[in-house]
């Protein structure tokens, strides 16, 4: 860790890495010109507002001893501010850009799409993306590992296709998600190479797919409806398609001019802020040691302190105790009044059914702060439609969770509350819209529950 860590800047995203000069501008052009190259099959932005940085180890030991990482080496972990992307590569490989750009097609389908969609066709997406040879303003797709694809196929070939596409990432084995990833690229690979639709183009059947899935359709159904087979006839189409050598496709695409600057490289309390706050999801234990260390030799830093609430948000008195200490450092920092609100709301939850509305009250006050402060900040909006949401106060609520979701349109978690909110107010086919989606695709089991027994509820008073 005692490397420099440098800050780079293009017009789509932030390079934090450790690599030299010449391989960290090699990486930002390859990501600039993926960004433009992955249009030919995705949409172009939906949502400029987004914000990405991408963090690079050029060390892979490192990368998995910080983040305790041994199953990948690349991670995408998007937020309501901003999305992180933690890879490590080998620039002697000459593959070396298909985990950057697996990772970055993460961000891109968030960054361009209007709701959540199925963990297989994200992946198969990703997969396919990352296999994307790039000359200038020509990309050429379609060189995989046939071999490979027909090898899951027969290793899945008597589970239900229900069990093949469900993809746990955290508690699935390796060998069983990577049998998963492969049939899932072999899907969007069939999608793209079918000769069965000759009236489309790849980018309209990639487009139609993700379309049918954002109106409800169950996505394999939605697949096998686009390529025109029953699920049965599946296993034999695909073994067949991947048994014959595949026609590569060369398509085009607008290339702009490659603006990169280099902004600085980082000091000893920002570098060690940044390493705290790419791991501590993953290794709280690591961050929390960084995080003290540069306390004692820097004492006071409101966004160390503030960071430390952060990793300690389930301990709520010692989150809580960090925030105070961070907002009596400085109060006029977004920092350190977000810190502030979100330590509240936690202790409001912690409490149960205790009453919590000091807590509530003080939430909001912070989170306006924050907005008076930064008015684009997503995290504090949604924070504050929550408050108003438990407070009981559905149509001030909607006005900020409104404004969560046109940011972050792929959160189910999002669309949980924004759901709750209609549902508060009467509006029950608004209501039924956005929790279903929170029921179907809320990663956390504890809110999927929830929606699903509110979306039981509102389905039972639209029949009435």
């Amino acid at each position: 860790m005692n490397r420099s860590w440098c800050e780079w800047e293009t017009e789509h995203f932030t390079l934090y890495t450790d690599l030299r000069q010449k391989d960290a501008l090699q990486i930002a052009s390859d990501l600039f010109e993926f960004h433009y190259a992955s249009t030919v099959l995705l949409s172009d932005d939906a949502n400029r507002e987004t914000d990405v940085n991408i963090i690079i180890f050029r060390n892979a030991r490192e990368f998995r001893r910080e983040l305790k990482q041994s199953k990948f080496v690349g991670l995408m972990q998007p937020s309501l501010q901003e999305h992180k992307i933690l890879l490590t590569t080998n620039l002697r490989d000459r593959h070396y850009s298909k985990i950057p750009f697996h990772e970055y097609a993460h961000h891109l389908v968030k960054l361009r799409l209007e709701t959540p969609i199925p963990r297989w066709v994200e992946e198969g997406l990703a997969q396919y993306l990352e296999s994307f040879v790039i000359d200038n303003d020509t990309v050429e797709i379609g060189q995989i590992q046939r071999r490979r694809i027909l090898s899951s196929l027969v290793a899945t070939k008597e589970l239900a296709w229900s069990d093949v596409l469900s993809l746990d990432l955290l508690h699935e084995r390796t060998p069983e998600l990577s049998v998963k990833y492969d049939i899932a690229l072999g899907l969007i690979h069939y999608l793209v190479h079918s000769r069965v639709n000759t009236k489309s183009t790849p980018k309209e059947r990639v487009l139609q797919l993700l379309n049918s899935v954002n109106q409800g359709m169950n996505a394999l159904d939605a697949y096998l409806d686009l390529v025109g087979l029953a699920q049965h006839e599946l296993f034999d189409t695909l073994y067949v398609h991947f048994s014959k050598p595949q026609e590569l496709l060369e398509l085009t695409f607008t290339l702009p001019q490659l603006q990169v600057s280099f902004e600085d490289c980082l000091d000893e309390v920002d570098r060690h802020l940044l390493i705290a706050r790419t791991v501590y999801k993953f290794n709280p234990e690591r961050a929390d040691d960084i995080l003290q260390r540069v306390e004692r030799q820097y004492p006071g830093d409101f966004r160390v302190l503030a960071l430390l609430s952060e990793v300690h948000q389930h301990d709520v008195s010692l989150a809580l105790k960090y925030a105070e200490a961070a907002y009596r450092t400085k109060p006029d920092s977004y920092i350190t009044n977000l810190a502030l609100a979100n330590a509240y709301v936690q202790l409001c939850v912690a409490s149960h059914a205790k009453p919590c509305n000091e807590h509530l009250k003080q939430a909001e006050i912070h989170y306006r702060t924050v907005l008076s402060i930064d008015h684009t900040r997503v995290d504090a909006a949604f924070g504050l439609g929550s408050v108003y949401l438990h407070k009981g106060r559905a149509g001030d609520s909607l006005n900020y969770l409104r404004v969560a979701h046109k940011r972050t349109p792929w959160s189910a978690r999002v669309s949980l509350q924004l759901g709750e909110a209609y549902r508060q107010l009467g509006k029950l086919d608004d209501a039924e819209r956005y929790i279903a989606i929170a029921a179907q695709w809320d990663i956390n089991e504890r809110r999927r529950e929830l929606a699903q027994l509110l979306l039981t509820q509102i389905r039972q008073q639209l029949k009435k």
